[in-house]
């Protein structure tokens, strides 16, 4: 499959898989979840490749979130549904293949974006990273995982802050509360990625696969409460003001529940 969205770079047994839409800061668009999808896929079954490290082109963004314009363009629960079923299985599809992935995050890494590093194995990010989930800023809430992965990893409590409030958190609090690994300048995010990706390629690969599926089997989440909430926020007026107002550059004003 030819790729417009990402890219695909090998380095030995190492393959770095990038988001590769850096002026619209490598947003979750349709086209770019398919061809994540259709890269996972190849990847997965490639005897070549030991570790996968995912990561967004240039400076400012690993990726922003999902593409707004068209999310707003979704239409009735079946529409609705099959997005949120797009970006569940490609978070699933990291989360539940036998080879180990890590998030090289480089810059805002919220919404969708943060869902997809949090169903990686490892996260390392650079220190001028930011993460959040403004999906209740925006009338919507997080439709891949975000729910019931982040608190699994940060603590509820923490995870409640992060998604009722959309703030974002520096990488330094990231690190803090343990949603990411470890925190390196930017200039050192590929090497020190790199060097655990051959810590990672240089082990036993069936016990990383085992491994993988038991801590997978020990977690394994009911996405249907999520998808249930996501659906309903769809057909809300504030899903429709609060993305309306994103785009409009506006505050937003949302219904009285």
């Amino acid at each position: 499959m030819q790729y417009k969205k990402i890219r695909i770079v090998k380095k030995g047994s190492i393959f770095t898989l990038i988001l590769d839409d850096p002026a619209y800061l490598n947003i979750l668009s349709k086209e770019m979840i398919k061809e994540l999808h259709s890269a996972l896929e190849t990847l997965s079954k490639d005897s070549s490749c030991r570790t996968i490290i995912i990561t967004g082109a240039g400076t400012k963004a690993f990726c922003a979130g999902g593409d707004l314009r068209y999310i707003k363009s979704l239409k009735g629960s079946l529409q609705v549904g099959r997005f949120f079923d797009s970006l569940k299985d490609m978070c699933m599809k990291i989360e539940t293949m036998s080879k180990p992935v890590i998030a090289a995050i480089n810059g805002y890494c919220l919404g969708g974006g943060l869902e997809l590093a949090l169903a990686c194995d490892i996260r390392i990010a650079s220190s001028g990273s930011k993460f959040g989930f403004p999906e209740a800023t925006l009338g919507i809430m997080p439709g891949g995982g975000g729910t019931y992965r982040l608190p699994s990893i940060i603590g509820m409590g923490n995870a409640k802050y992060m998604i009722l409030t959309g703030r974002r958190i520096d990488s330094k609090e990231a690190l803090r509360i343990g949603l990411v690994n470890a925190v390196v300048t930017p200039s050192n995010l590929k090497p020190y990625s790199e060097s655990v990706a051959s810590l990672l390629s240089g082990n036993s690969q069936r016990s990383i696969k085992e491994a993988k599926l038991a801590l997978y089997k020990n977690s394994r989440y009911d996405y249907s409460a999520e998808k249930t909430g996501f659906i309903r926020c769809f057909k809300s007026n504030d899903k429709e003001e609060g993305i309306s107002a994103f785009i409009e550059h506006r505050h937003h004003s949302f219904d009285k529940v």
